[in-house]
């Protein structure tokens, strides 16, 4: 996976750079660098969950089909709370300050946030293991898978918790 915030200097414009060359506006600029990077990235888990989520979905249509009712219900929390998570990311708080703004977060508060996010990408990676076996199983097995993906949903719902509380501390400093 690429580094956003590598990404986002690559595609700055001549604009950007001259104006990196009034006084205190270069860090200004950098910490909107963070900013976005860590934005993007953020799109980037929520698209791998909505990938995840079709899948998902895929599987409830097919036992639908196949009249298997019983095995329907966990799958739709499963789905509800993929969902509910994935909003949560898509949709965090990201540290901002404008120019004007108090307080501010520095550069290395919004790198360290950038890497809690990535720390948040290897759970997606575990979501999107414990899909893969939902979506194969049936009967208990698919009970067992599911439960498997709630645990993890859970685990990144609470790192999200965890990320605002974060966030609310580095702008109390």
């Amino acid at each position: 996976m690429p580094d956003f915030r590598d990404l986002v200097r690559e595609h700055e414009s001549p604009l950007q750079k001259l104006l990196d060359l009034i006084p205190g506006f270069a860090g200004y600029r950098e910490k909107e660098v963070r900013r976005r990077a860590d934005q993007l990235l953020r799109d980037h888990l929520a698209g791998l969950l909505d990938g995840e989520k079709a899948k998902l979905q895929r599987r409830q249509a097919e036992l639908s089909r196949a009249r298997k009712l019983e095995e329907l219900g966990a799958l739709d929390r499963a789905i509800g709370l993929m969902q509910k998570v994935r909003d949560r990311i898509r949709y965090a708080d990201y540290g901002y300050a404008g120019w004007f703004d108090t307080p501010h977060v520095n550069e290395n508060q919004l790198d360290d946030m950038y890497e809690y996010d990535l720390a948040m990408r290897e759970k997606v990676g575990l979501v999107q293991e414990r899909v893969r076996a939902a979506a194969g199983a049936e009967g208990e097995e698919l009970q067992a898978a599911l439960a498997g993906l709630t645990e993890v949903l859970t685990q990144l719902d609470e790192m999200i918790d965890k990320r605002g509380e974060i966030i609310a501390k580095l702008v109390e400093e």
